[in-house]
């Protein structure tokens, strides 16, 4: 295999030299909150440089009071090219020996040395070798890689595109991801422990082209890894490895960010070789499956499902047939077998909301939950049918938002409780007006 001679090693803990050389501003200006970051990404490019800033230092932006609605993508254009900047400064002042552009990085190989400072890794490494190999016999690779190689798609072009259908995650998941996965955790464990962070996922990408397995890498190895893959799922644990890496540098935490550095190293990277956008959603819902039952926020709702149960779905087919053919690619949802009745959801649901409606949707489940309407498949499409039913000249986006805007403020107000919203609240059946307020049926 070939790799770069640069060896990477930490020469103890220097704080104080590592602190004067990162040289990283912190706090956002008051001006440069989230709405200004349209400014720092082109939307025909997915990976964010920092050329585009035109020169200007990046920064680490503040975090709204109320962040229950903020825009993460909007955020995260601003976090990424901030670390992005401040890292090589920060490796610099920790002794740990870079490549210029640290997406060029080869992941960490497995040390024998036992001295501190050393950085290493537990697992098998990215091998150009086997990954050709693997590629052309499974159209897959598996091994340890650079997390820098991740894009995240945050350009709009990206994101829109039939390749991914992704749910915007809630900036409070990214939060909690960062301090559940990305927080140095003391008390009692040895040194070693206490310095060690490890990503807790697959990183599953796609690339439609194998050129781009070979189109990085050091410049002294020759092209030999990749420089950008795609990420397909799993956008939450990624945004919080880079808020938490934002807030490292903008604390000068160097002892953090040497952990997320050797955590980038050895993360575990999946590519896959494909450039059919069904086979990429069919590979998307069966990740999203795979995290049912521990990591709810990882997973898809019945909303982000139907829409890419729509776009796999045979045109004009029965729900039934629908079904049917799912199953047999052993697609399911929240760990329950596709069937009739499901399909049936997902075309009410596709077929009358839009995006007016899907952000109202979303507003609802970021303050309230999933439970309250986006969870399941029979909620919704009763409500549907409800607002269609409305003996109102105005259209039916108007009407639907207006409903779930009307929710939104009962709930805040405390009018109702959650669990007032059942099916029968749905279906706009007359209960006793304690009934209501108590959530009884």
């Amino acid at each position: 295999m070939a790799t770069t001679s640069v060896k990477r090693q930490a020469k103890g803990l220097p704080a104080a030299k590592a602190a004067a050389s990162a040289k990283v501003e912190g706090n956002a200006a008051s001006g440069s909150g989230p709405a200004a970051a349209e400014e720092l990404i082109s939307p025909k490019k997915p990976r964010i440089d920092i050329e585009e800033l035109g020169g200007s230092v990046p920064r680490m932006p503040d975090l709204p009071g109320s962040h229950v609605h903020v825009s993460t993508y909007m955020l995260m254009r601003q976090v990424v090219p901030f670390v992005m900047h401040g890292l090589p400064g920060a490796l610099n002042g920790l002794d740990i020996v870079h490549e210029k552009e640290l997406v060029a990085c080869p992941p960490l190989p497995i040390s024998a040395s036992d001295f501190f400072g050393v950085l290493r890794n537990f697992k098998e490494v990215w091998n150009p070798q086997n990954c050709m190999t693997s590629v052309e016999t499974t159209s897959m690779y598996e091994a340890g890689g650079n997390l820098l190689w991740a894009d995240m798609n945050l350009g709009a072009a990206s994101r829109n595109s039939e390749h991914v259908i992704n749910e915007e995650p809630s900036m409070q998941q990214v939060i909690d991801y960062a301090e559940q996965f990305f927080t140095l955790k003391g008390g009692g464990a040895s040194p070693s422990m206490q310095l060690s962070l490890v990503y807790p996922d697959v990183l599953e990408t796609v690339v439609a082209d194998v050129n781009a397995l070979f189109s990085g890498g050091a410049p002294s190895a020759g092209k030999t890894l990749p420089s950008k893959v795609n990420l397909v799922a799993g956008h939450p644990l990624l945004f919080a490895w880079y808020w938490s890496a934002g807030l490292a540098l903008r604390d000068n935490d160097l002892v953090r960010v040497r952990a997320l550095w050797q955590c980038a190293l050895s993360c575990t990277i999946r590519v896959r070789l494909s450039s059919d956008p069904k086979e990429l959603i069919v590979a998307t819902m069966q990740i999203s499956e795979k995290h049912t039952g521990f990591q709810k926020g990882m997973t898809d709702n019945f909303v982000t499902w139907s829409k890419k149960v729509m776009k796999i779905a045979e045109p004009n087919a029965s729900a039934a047939k629908v079904a049917t053919a799912l199953a047999s690619k052993s697609i399911s949802y929240a760990g329950a077998k596709t069937s009739k009745q499901m399909i049936l959801a997902a075309q009410t649901i596709t077929a009358n909301l839009d995006e007016t409606c899907y952000a109202d949707l979303r507003m609802l489940e970021r303050e309230f939950g999933r439970d309250i309407m986006t969870a399941g498949y029979t909620k919704l499409p009763k409500l549907i049918q409800t607002v269609k039913g409305m003996l109102d000249t105005q259209s039916f986006t108007f009407k639907f938002s207006f409903v779930i805007r009307m929710m939104v403020v009962t709930l805040r107000q405390q009018l109702v409780t959650p669990s007032w919203l059942t099916i029968a609240t749905m279906d706009n059946k007359a209960v006793d007006g304690k009934k209501q307020l108590d959530g009884s049926q």
